[in-house]
């Protein structure tokens, strides 16, 4: 970001955007620089985002599509049915040969 202002002893928290992607749990190195006309600062800090707060970043981040992917699910659940009505087809016409014998 540019010609941001901030006043002298203040923070603020800083987005950093992962364009979509989700946060995975491990280890991580911050490098950051500000400028100021001549003034330049760098800091560089490591820190660990657990599977817990990797769930919790990502359930808050609205870039990240959390919405079921129904086209997915119908197919299955499609499929499946598909599979029991084929299933039950075939039950019947081998039970109907049975009879056939039978008689």
């Amino acid at each position: 970001k540019e010609m941001m202002q901030m006043a002298p002893n203040s923070n603020f928290n800083f987005p950093i955007s992962l364009e979509g992607d989700r946060f995975r749990s491990g280890n991580y190195v911050l490098d950051l620089t500000a400028k100021s006309g001549e003034n330049e600062w760098s800091w560089t800090r490591e820190f660990t985002i657990d599977a817990d707060d990797a769930r919790k970043l990502n359930r808050e981040d609205v870039m990240i599509d959390n919405h079921a992917n129904w086209w997915m699910i119908g197919s299955i659940v499609l499929v499946i049915l598909l599979l029991v009505v084929i299933l039950y087809l075939l039950i019947q016409k081998k039970k109907a040969r049975v009879n056939e014998q039978e008689q």
